[in-house]
């Protein structure tokens, strides 16, 4: 008779419960029993065979694209041809299986990495034409548009703005410069804006190996997005092949992603993330008016904001 699989589920709790200064070690300990080599960097490669679209088939994720396609369809519906501009693409899961055979429109993504272009231009319709702008967000001329989607992509910027930007020795636009073009992009067409980021802090102010970084990352990462792939991976269903890839994210990408991430150089964080209090002064400050806001999930980590040009 074969022993029982141990649970991540409990396994994760075990170190959520504990006081906070012992956490990091405990994740580190974890890791250590668990020792995996990954030759797949993050959000780089966007095809079928990736980590990337393991992860976006987990229920956390399956959510927040039903939160979104409920708010697309009713625009998409009543303007024909429309024009949407997606800003970061991953690998096209929103749209795959969702926008019908026969819908007529354009679609431009704004992504610097070229795999994510071939993977979404793959899930759209034959009647959609696509436009390529292979350029971060921050250096892109959007389009007039009907629909801008943004999804966990914003917290890659830096700073709430500018000038915060620059006090930290960053380039370039900060993210209320950015929500402002958005909701320019729209303004002509009397559009719709989606942006979704996850509930959590961990903006440029908070240096590195700050403990309240470190606190916040193991809440999001461990606490939340990691108990969403526990809750898949203790599934006894679970296709073998499918529970060694979200192990992988889970050990690598999760558990990792503290000390990664909390150590880091600033300039190599690549994580500034704010919570929801945050984005919503920020939108009003980019001059949006917000049609609504929600958390997309039952681990109350992802939340999805609707707005337009005020």
């Amino acid at each position: 008779m074969s022993a029982a699989r141990p649970s991540w589920t409990q396994a994760l709790c075990e170190v959520l419960e504990l006081p906070r200064e012992r956490r990091l070690d405990a994740l580190r300990h974890l890791r250590a029993r668990h020792p995996i080599a990954v030759d797949e960097e993050w959000n780089t490669t966007f095809d079928d065979e990736s980590l990337y679209a393991t992860w976006t088939t987990i229920q956390l994720l399956q959510g927040l694209y039903a939160h979104n396609r409920a708010a697309i369809r009713p625009l998409l519906d009543e303007r024909t041809p429309w024009h949407i501009v997606e800003v970061g693409g991953g690998n096209g899961a929103l749209w795959r299986d969702f926008l019908r055979p026969d819908e007529k429109g354009h679609f431009t993504l704004v992504d610097p990495e070229p795999s994510a272009h071939r993977v979404v231009e793959a899930a759209l319709p034959s009647g959609v034409e696509f436009h390529s702008l292979l350029a971060p967000v921050e250096e892109a001329e959007l389009p007039h548009a009907d629909l801008v989607v943004c999804s966990l992509m914003l917290h890659h910027v830096a700073g709430r703005d500018t000038q915060e930007k620059q006090a930290h020795a960053f380039a370039g636009p900060g993210k209320c410069e950015i929500l402002t073009r958005f909701i320019e992009a729209v303004r002509p067409q009397k559009g719709l804006c989606i942006l979704n980021e996850a509930d959590v802090y961990a903006e440029v102010d908070l240096p590195p190996a700050d403990p309240v970084l470190i606190d916040n990352l193991i809440d999001s990462y461990v606490g939340r997005a990691g108990m969403a792939l526990a809750a898949e991976l203790d599934r006894p269903d679970l296709d073998p092949a499918q529970r060694q890839r979200l192990e992988i994210i889970l050990l690598h990408w999760f558990v990792d992603q503290p000390e990664r991430c909390g150590f880091a150089p600033l300039s190599a964080r690549d994580v500034y993330e704010l919570q929801v209090a945050q984005w919503l002064e920020l939108l009003d400050r980019a001059g949006a008016r917000v049609h609504s806001y929600r958390c997309t999930d039952a681990w109350r980590l992802f939340y999805q904001y609707l707005f337009s040009a005020a």
